[in-house]
């Protein structure tokens, strides 16, 4: 197996997918990997947070919605389970390559 948890949260589905490929030939069985979520919550949360621009924000994490990271990887991903705890909210995925 490979874990990445909160590893590839800054990333857009086409670096995530790319990262699953390289990362999945290295892998015996699968890789696990956490996202955050693409939820109403998350993007009206994400959102505000765009509305108030700072010189020295540090790097934004990118909701995903799973349907978008099955598709792109060919159907490969799988639900593992959602962490939701305060304002800690993330998706935890398998890739199977």
């Amino acid at each position: 197996y490979v874990l990445a948890m909160d590893s590839l949260i800054y990333y857009g589905t086409a670096d995530i997918t790319a990262a699953l490929d390289r990362l999945g030939q290295r892998a015996s069985r699968a890789v696990v990997f956490t996202v955050a979520p693409k939820t109403a919550f998350l993007m009206a949360f994400w959102g505000m947070g765009k509305l108030f621009p700072r010189a020295d924000r540090s790097p934004t994490m990118v909701p995903h919605a799973f349907a978008t990271l099955n598709r792109q990887t060919g159907g490969k991903v799988a639900r593992v389970a959602r962490v939701s705890r305060g304002f800690y909210i993330s998706e935890c995925l398998e890739y199977r390559p």
